[in-house]
């Protein structure tokens, strides 16, 4: 009996070798899962999900720290997680067209010389919130393969949202000027002013199973690098 099972099992891998079924430590193509290959593939679907780092409003809120706010101290500069949402349609063995959702943001904590009427020191934060919804066109280099790179451009809108918070609540010493030389201007506690918004970034995917990558992204977005992963459907 157990020299029978031995010989079923047998006859039943050369069968799938045959049929050329997933092999384990061998990489995947054509005929594998399925007859489902790996890499970017005309007619599918690509949903991404990941997260951003080396925030470029960060990076460039810590360059204006002095200059938009000379006559504050203690201030530090929190930023946000950094969001990406995508989705991309293969419409040729090379080329794609997708949605790409972002959020971000910073929070601007400041104190001042001054107190409150109930002699506590004056504190304050500014937020700044952005999110951004673009139209991508990705041209992938590979077709059908575990490594897919490909160089990716967007534009659409961008919505900029800046509040002004204080625990001084009788003064409305918060409606500040910002003076950054060429321009002066006094913000309200609330502002919203939406942009033309872009990006241009190199990307990498591998897909660890034909449907399932990890992916990479590096170049001009809401921030530097992002990582995420990306499904295939």
């Amino acid at each position: 009996m157990k020299n029978s099972i031995l010989g079923l099992m047998f006859l039943c891998s050369l069968s799938c070798s045959a049929r050329g079924g997933p092999r384990l430590g061998m990489p995947y193509k054509s005929g594998d899962w399925d007859n489902d290959v790996p890499g970017f593939t005309q007619g599918k679907f690509y949903f991404s999900a990941g997260i951003g780092t080396v925030n470029l409003n960060y990076v460039l809120a810590s360059k204006l720290k002095n200059s938009i706010a000379p006559n504050w101290k203690h201030v530090t500069i929190d930023k946000r997680n950094t969001w990406y949402g995508k989705a991309e349609y293969a419409i040729t063995p090379h080329l794609g067209l997708g949605l790409d959702l972002a959020y971000s943001g910073l929070d601007v904590n400041v104190s001042m010389d001054s107190v409150t009427s109930l002699n506590i020191p004056i504190s304050g934060k500014l937020s700044y919130r952005t999110w951004s919804v673009l139209a991508r066109v990705n041209y992938h280099i590979l077709e059908e393969n575990n490594f897919d790179f490909y160089l990716g451009l967007g534009i659409g809108y961008r919505a900029n949202n800046l509040s002004v918070t204080s625990n001084d609540t009788k003064t409305d010493r918060w409606n500040f000027p910002v003076d950054l030389g060429f321009i002066t201007k006094r913000i309200p506690h609330t502002l919203r002013v939406p942009t033309i918004g872009g990006d241009l970034t190199l990307g990498m995917r591998y897909h660890i199973l034909p449907p399932v990558a990890i992916y990479a992204e590096l170049g001009l977005a809401k921030t530097f690098l992002q990582v995420g992963v990306t499904v295939r459907i």
